[in-house]
């Protein structure tokens, strides 16, 4: 029996793909906000194929071993007949194994771009955090993709994300992989409907007083500049002002994520939360596997308190009773933003929401997580706000927003920007044409370009309405 339930979006997605490539599609993307459970969308997918048709050889592809263990393991969950144990094996150099005849596996692309012409004839390829891939003709992805289609010229390719562009390219569909998106829940809209619903955890934005100070940080048209980053922003009397400040937020919360700009950043950042009374360790890529599994296992027991990291946590790391996050690496890239606030938005019994502290002004730079800039080529000018904070609890909430969903609290607009003039006329809206309206003769101002011109519609003495137009016509 198939222990997991799927919820309606996650068979709506399987479905939407079934069709997809059914009707004909090749190359097509699904788009599901982080913790909303791909790899079991992944998992159905899988078994559907192969059941379809036993012929099929099927390769689920990603970046790094934690998620290929934890999409392996649904896939087990999922399996039917016989119970939990599918046709499948799992290529990776870091988990020590390395299969490539069975009809299913599942594999790290580090592990496997080189050697494609070992895996034979492959129907299908389902990638997992496919905004990685990018369309260098030199790139990992891209190298071993069309070694496959070598073998195999109608490859069908099926991707997963929650964040569908590159800073590099920009949509994924708009590159060489991917031709169309086939199911995609990531509008605002959907954010608050799967939050409302308890799919999703919501996220508290806080900017603290203790900000960086980012006017020194080199910029790239896509990023900060790493070295530049740990250059201005690992300095221990900026850490420790970010840990006294956390200090004082996370008093009724239970589990946290620091991002940091660096190995060493991340390393000094945990000793001194340990200094405060807070439990902490390190990861990063210098720990050996061993090493890092023991870390991450303790953490989520609830040995410790907080993880901090750099370049190891944004994607792939499931731990759901995460309730705060320490965002003290600034970023300008859209996907690397959704990846790390994903980290807070999975769901977990008595998790109001997961607090973000966000010391590098990322929601600030780049908006909410339901409300995230397109990527554009990005200047070295000043960022333009994309929220504001509320006046009473301080969260960030979108501009447009005229009361807080946290704390209640109506923002009411200066009057002066809302009293009509004198002369402006008061009364019941005219929806139809009336005797009464005097139509004014055109102001026209001609001695300015472009030419400005003016039509007022008058009751009486009163201005009912005025309507200008500026023209480059006479």
């Amino acid at each position: 029996m198939q222990s997991y339930v799927a919820r309606y979006y996650q068979k709506d997605a399987l479905n939407a793909a079934v069709t997809y490539m059914r009707d004909g599609g090749t190359a097509g993307l699904a788009i599901l906000p982080t913790g909303t459970g791909k790899s079991h969308i992944i998992a159905d997918l899988i078994q559907q194929l192969f059941l379809h048709n036993k012929k099929n050889r099927i390769l689920m592809l990603t970046h790094v071993k934690e998620l290929i263990e934890q999409n392996f393991e649904k896939l087990k969950e999922h399996w039917e007949d016989p119970p939990r144990r599918p046709p499948a094996g799992i290529n990776s150099a870091g988990l020590n194994s390395r299969q490539f005849t069975q009809p299913i596996i599942y594999a790290g692309i580090q592990s496997v771009f080189r050697h494609y012409k070992k895996f034979g004839n492959i129907s299908y390829l389902l990638i997992d955090e496919c905004h990685l891939l990018s369309d260098k003709s030199e790139g990992m992805y891209r190298k071993f993709i069309n070694g496959l289609k070598e073998k195999n010229p109608h490859l069908h390719i099926i991707g997963f994300t929650a964040t569908p562009y590159r800073m590099d390219m920009g949509h994924l569909c708009e590159g060489k992989t991917f031709d169309s998106v086939f199911y995609d829940i990531s509008s605002g809209k959907d954010f608050i409907r799967l939050i409302d619903e308890n799919y999703l955890s919501d996220l508290k934005g806080i900017l603290p007083k203790d900000k960086l100070d980012l006017s020194l940080v080199k910029k790239t048209q896509n990023d900060f500049v790493e070295a530049s980053l740990d250059e201005h922003i690992n300095r221990s009397e900026i850490t420790k002002k970010i840990v006294a400040e956390t200090s004082q937020f996370i008093k009724d919360r239970n589990k946290g994520l620091a991002f940091c700009v660096s190995k060493s950043h991340a390393e000094d950042m945990s000793f001194r939360f340990e200094q405060v009374g807070i439990s902490s360790t390190f990861i990063h890529s210098d720990l050996s596997g061993e090493e890092r599994a023991k870390r991450l296992k303790d953490f989520k027991e609830g040995k410790i308190a907080l993880l901090t990291n750099v370049g190891v946590l944004t994607t792939g790391f499931d731990a759901p009773d995460i309730d705060y996050i320490v965002m003290a690496r600034p970023t300008r890239s859209p996907s690397l933003h959704v990846q790390m606030l994903g980290r807070g938005m999975r769901p977990y019994a008595n998790k109001e929401n997961c607090l973000v502290l966000d010391y590098g002004g990322n929601m600030h730079r780049l908006g909410l997580v339901n409300d995230i800039t397109p990527p554009e080529p990005i200047s070295t000018s000043e960022d333009v706000a994309k929220v504001k904070s509320c006046p009473i609890c301080q969260a960030l909430v979108s501009l447009s927003s005229i009361k807080c969903k946290f704390c209640g609290s109506v923002f009411v607009s200066n009057p002066n920007d809302i009293v009509p003039k004198e002369e402006v006329y008061r009364g019941e809206i005219v929806s139809t044409p009336n005797d009464e309206f005097t139509r004014a003769r055109p102001i026209i101002k001609n001695n300015q370009h472009p030419i400005q011109v003016t039509v007022q519609y008058f009751k009486g003495d009163k201005v009912l309405y005025r309507l200008s137009q500026e023209t480059k016509q006479n």
